[in-house]
């Protein structure tokens, strides 16, 4: 008999605890967990869900879990499926060491979309550099780091996804370096 091998994933959730919805993260488990997926844990309460699971197909497992929370929680939860070895790889990366070096001065944030981004919605991307200090587009992410207590206003995921042309969802890169370190890819 064959064992089945599982991955882990992460499914980073659009627009959770925000705009008066509140889902406690116990209940946010409830619909993961019905779908059959092992392992299920929250991080935070901005809606970063971890789970384990033989499937590897990330846009097949987006489609189950935004039906699946639609059922559960009766809207629309726009949801993004990363694999634990590229939330790892997210993690690690150090875009912009100035500005990662000093984290008492600057955020440093990703935003997840579902595919990778093409090359006008990059340059429109880019083009949002002035309300940020730099802005890095890398395949299926948008980073970007923003001075704290700036006076400029910084970015909202409203022109991000204006710029993008489709939804995305943002974390602090220090959400996925948490992650990655709690909950490792199995081996």
């Amino acid at each position: 008999m064959t064992e089945t091998k599982n991955h882990r994933h992460v499914a980073f959730l659009r627009a959770i605890n925000v705009g008066g919805r509140r889902v406690t993260m116990a209940a946010l488990k409830v619909p993961f967990e019905a779908m059959g997926l092992e392992r299920v844990s929250t991080f935070i309460a901005s809606g970063n869900v971890i789970f384990d699971t033989p499937e590897g197909d990330a846009a097949a497992l987006e489609a189950r879990i935004e039906r699946a929370l639609r059922e559960a929680l009766g809207y629309e939860v726009e949801t993004f499926v990363r694999a634990a070895e590229e939330v790892a790889e997210i993690a690690a990366a150090r875009h912009f060491p100035t500005f990662d070096a000093d984290p008492e001065a600057f955020h440093v944030y990703v935003a997840f979309t579902r595919s990778a981004i093409g090359q006008e919605a990059a340059e429109r991307v880019k083009a949002l550099e002035g309300q940020v200090e730099v802005i890095r587009v890398e395949g299926r992410e948008v980073f970007w780091a923003q001075r704290r207590g700036s006076e400029v206003k910084g970015l909202s995921g409203a022109e991000l996804e204006r710029a993008l042309g489709g939804p995305a969802t943002v974390r602090n890169v220090n959400t996925a370096r948490r992650i990655a370190a709690s909950h490792p890819a199995p081996r």
